[in-house]
């Protein structure tokens, strides 16, 4: 019969062993891909810590059977040019072929396409103040939008993402309109 009892696993993974790399500081965020077969990560969140040089996604695969983890690889940031960079939050379009990282710092956004059948990440753009300035089919720059992110979600349909942002005189929430064709973001 179903109880709800937790019976305990044990660490399924850790920096450093058994090849794991990505989880060198703070976890702030698992992510579980729609499917159920792959775990993301985002690390390094705590800019006092001195984490920028361990900004990281990493992505392990679930057993189906015991729900023990294999781990995949890592993609490694540190600033804003890599998509990563104080990571506070990942999200994976419902489609399953892109992911969005929300940035603490670099006040941006990355752009990842993802491999469904391997959980590897791949990156695409970073979407900030240079490239919304950029985009033609969207609005201009507004300040703060993109500043200290702390979350992201998509919604349902996978039409428009939003972040929020912790700023300064006043928190915002941004929405971008999604391609699902590119994953390409528009303000």
């Amino acid at each position: 019969s179903v109880t709800g009892e937790f019976v305990f696993k044990g660490v399924q993974a850790q920096q450093g062993v058994s090849g794991v790399d990505g989880l060198g500081k703070v976890i702030s965020e698992l992510v579980l891909s729609d499917d159920g077969k792959f775990l993301y990560t985002a690390n390094g969140l705590l800019m006092n810590h001195n984490s920028a040089s361990q900004s990281a996604i990493a992505v392990f695969s679930i057993d189906a059977a015991d729900g023990s983890l294999d781990y995949v690889n890592m993609h490694s940031g540190g600033n804003a040019a890599s998509g990563i960079y104080n990571p506070s939050n990942i999200v994976i379009s419902s489609d399953g072929n892109y992911a969005y990282v929300s940035n603490a710092s670099g006040n941006c956004i990355g752009i990842f396409a993802r491999n469904s059948a391997t959980g590897e990440l791949a990156y695409i753009a970073t979407v900030d103040q240079t490239y919304i300035n950029a985009d033609s089919d969207g609005a201009t720059w507004v300040s703060g939008s993109l500043s200290t992110l702390q979350d992201i979600v998509i919604t349902p349909d996978g039409n428009f993402v939003y972040v929020s942002a912790a700023v300064n005189g006043g928190n915002k929430i941004s929405v971008f309109s999604r391609d699902a064709d590119t994953g390409a973001l528009h303000f």
